[in-house]
């Protein structure tokens, strides 16, 4: 009870809770909410004020200190931005550089050694074949 969520959301682990957060048009998103793994208990979670807005197609992946999300433009086949989460100061940031070629919201992505692979991707014509790699500025 208190755990659901519809629409969109997205969750990952900080320590030993799993937090979620969500948008869309379901459920009682976009509130925060929190899994302890020790105690098998759910709980509220104060999203932080510059929480950006999460998509049905946003990916992610995250570096140990960071999670790196991929939000989709205004369509997906055009240039996605990259929304990041410090754990260690609680804040979103949005790197406004020009991300890399072959980047789709849409896609895989994972942390590799150091830096976010993104691959593939789904633009409602099939699968594309297509990836792209962005290697961070140091924090």
């Amino acid at each position: 009870p208190g755990c659901e969520r519809g629409g969109y959301f997205t969750l990952f682990r900080d320590g030993p809770v799993m937090r979620v957060m969500g948008d869309g048009p379901y459920g009682n998103a976009p509130a925060g909410l929190q899994y302890d793994l020790a105690t098998g208990t759910w709980s509220s979670w104060a999203i932080p004020s510059s929480y950006p807005d999460i998509s049905s197609h946003m990916r992610h992946a995250e570096d140990g200190r960071r999670i790196y999300y991929v939000k989709e433009g205004a369509s997906c086949e055009t240039a996605p931005s990259l929304v990041i989460f410090d754990r260690q100061t609680g804040t979103w940031t949005t790197d406004t550089s020009t991300p890399p070629a072959g980047l789709i919201a849409r896609g895989a992505a994972a942390w590799v050694g150091g830096e976010l692979v993104v691959w593939s991707g789904d633009c409602g014509t099939g699968p594309s074949t297509t990836g792209g790699r962005y290697q961070p500025p140091a924090p």
